[in-house]
């Protein structure tokens, strides 16, 4: 049987604590469920959309940061798992019209945030991906072997 917290032997390092509303609805507090986050998630901020593990088998839900925090007073709480792929967060006056919505019409935080934004916007739909290169001096290049094709698109990107 599954725990609720599993019990590993390495502690993680903890940069803080957040609280986060799921868009499942699923607030038992108005500013939602606590989770720890590492050194790589420091920079998070309120609004920010990211997936967290929920109950004992640590299915992956997407919810919002609604507070953030140094300390907790829970004895074990669970790792947020990262931020949303598609870098989603609310601006500060959505976020106010969210909590004000919330109590006005009785209904969880994270709901609310779940309406805020399109199913397109959550699932990254036109966004665009852009690669760069940057050529390598010739001479680092001596003693490579290039193809044809590969000579062509040196010297092609070398006359643009």
């Amino acid at each position: 049987m599954t725990q609720l917290f599993d019990n590993e032997t390495a502690t993680p390092v903890i940069a803080g604590y957040a609280k986060v509303a799921l868009e499942q609805g699923i607030d038992t507090a108005p500013a939602g469920l606590t989770y720890a986050f590492g050194p790589t998630l420091a920079d998070l901020q309120v609004g920010d959309r990211v997936i967290v593990p929920l109950g004992r088998g640590n299915r992956l839900t997407p919810g919002y940061v609604t507070e953030l925090s140094d300390t907790s007073d829970l004895d074990q709480v669970k790792f947020i798992n990262r931020r949303d792929p598609a870098g989603v967060s609310l601006t500060g006056d959505l976020i106010e019209l969210a909590r004000w919505l919330s109590a006005y019409y009785c209904c969880p935080l994270g709901m609310v945030y779940s309406t805020m934004l399109p199913a397109a916007v959550k699932r990254g739909t036109g966004t665009i991906t852009q690669t760069q290169a940057r050529l390598i001096p010739r001479p680092l290049l001596a003693g490579v072997k290039l193809t044809k094709l590969q000579k062509a698109v040196m010297d092609a990107a070398l006359t643009a």
